[in-house]
């Protein structure tokens, strides 16, 4: 099931992503379905440049398209792909038209911000792209960029241009932990920015098996569906955790070490366990901010952020972190605390990729955190209302429920 949501600056790579998926497309044992929206104000012409969302039931070559699309859902007026009703309707269309033994669920979209490394100048992008584009995409795009908000790993994934509204990681969780209680969804991948986090995991602990993400920006181009569908169609008894491995597999083939890319696969079952150790440690820290403050400015400072080309310098590697932190602390419990935490994030990771070039600053050892050096990066991030304790307005559960943001709180004071 791929929630494609291009109504925004990605039609273009939407549309490029839909064509791999159609080398391959499903079989009579592996259906592949997909919900494309694609916006008012077209980025490309190409494919018939419709507007909407229709749903497609992907074989090999087929066309995103309306001729191809096997459900058309303009005609009941605008549909939102930045809503929850709108993932809640796909999710049960899809599993009653399509019954399967097990279940994978993409959200493919913005994440934190762009999708754009293997070329940052628009007209380079645009040279490199295999679909047509509009005479005016340039400028368009431009515009765009400027406008469209930092969306937030730990807290929102999909824009919708056409509407103006977020598809919140609260609402995804929302939609799933109602269709998913007694036997767990195989798998959850963002194919979007910045999405493998520590409070991400947790948000879907108790409806995911296991989750696939970047801790760092996507290219344009994302993942490689051709070369992880082949696979399964091999082999479609293949569970939650082999296909994960076969998409990170793939993502790693063809970026190698050449931009600053990442891509994980997690074991949810495991985010109970991590989130507890995590709030442990920050409960530790905030006791003993006094003394500790030095080490942890250290370990921290040495770190790049995430998503630097979005705006933000707010999300770092956790483990990179608690091992720099580690090695500066004298404090023999924290120690002990920083220990279990890295033993357990050890656990949890069922594969992970990353570049060599993003290493060094990075870390980039597969689940990120939440955490701005300063006051002041904090208040640059224009969704850092979310991380407060008080908020109510799609309120992250991993900030409600453990001491990390009670730390970070007293830290950044």
């Amino acid at each position: 099931m791929v929630y494609m949501n291009a109504k925004n600056n990605l039609e273009v790579d939407a549309l490029d992503n839909f064509y791999s998926m159609a080398q391959v497309g499903g079989n009579d044992r592996v259906n592949l379905v997909v919900q494309m929206g694609r916006p008012a104000k077209h980025y490309t012409d190409s494919d018939d440049a419709w507007s909407g969302v229709m749903r497609f039931l992907v074989k090999r070559d087929t066309k995103p398209r309306p001729g191809d699309a096997v459900e058309d859902l303009r005609q009941g007026g605008e549909v939102d792909m930045g809503a929850p009703d709108t993932l809640a309707k796909f999710v049960d269309w899809s599993m009653e038209k399509y019954p399967a033994t097990r279940y994978m669920l993409i959200i493919w979209n913005h994440g934190q911000g762009w999708r754009f490394q293997l070329a940052r100048e628009f007209n380079v992008r645009a040279m490199a792209s295999s679909r047509s584009l509009t005479a005016n995409a340039s400028s368009q795009l431009k515009s765009s960029l400027s406008s469209v908000p930092p969306l937030n790993g730990y807290r929102s994934v999909s824009l919708d241009e056409d509407t103006g509204n977020i598809l919140f990681n609260r609402d995804i969780q929302g939609v799933l932990d109602k269709r998913f209680t007694n036997k767990k969804l195989d798998v959850l991948g963002f194919d979007a920015c910045l999405m493998s986090m520590v409070e991400t995991a947790y948000a879907f602990r108790n409806s995911v098996g296991t989750m696939v993400g970047s801790e760092e920006l996507e290219p344009g181009e994302g993942w490689q569906y051709a070369a992880w569908l082949l696979p399964l169609l091999k082999n479609p008894r293949l569970d939650g955790a082999g296909l994960a491995k076969a998409v990170v597999a793939s993502y790693q083939k063809r970026y190698g070490d050449v931009n600053l890319t990442t891509l994980s696969a997690l074991d949810l079952s495991r985010a109970e366990e991590v989130a507890g150790a995590t709030s442990a440690l920050g409960g530790e820290l905030q006791r003993r901010l006094s003394s500790e403050r030095g080490a942890i400015d250290k370990a921290r400072s040495g770190i790049t952020p995430y998503g630097q080309a979005a705006r933000l310098a707010t999300s770092v590697d956790l483990d990179f972190f608690l091992e720099r932190y580690g090695a500066r602390t004298s404090n023999g419990t924290i120690k002990s605390l920083v220990d279990k935490l890295r033993a357990s994030l050890k656990k949890m990771t069922i594969v992970n990729y990353a570049s060599k070039r993003d290493l060094p600053m990075y870390g980039s050892r597969g689940l990120a955190i939440y955490f701005p050096a300063t006051q002041a990066d904090y208040d640059q991030d224009p969704d850092h209302s979310g991380y407060r304790k008080s908020n109510t307005d799609h309120p992250v559960e991993f900030v409600q429920k453990q001491q990390w943001a009670d730390f970070l709180s007293a830290y950044l004071q």
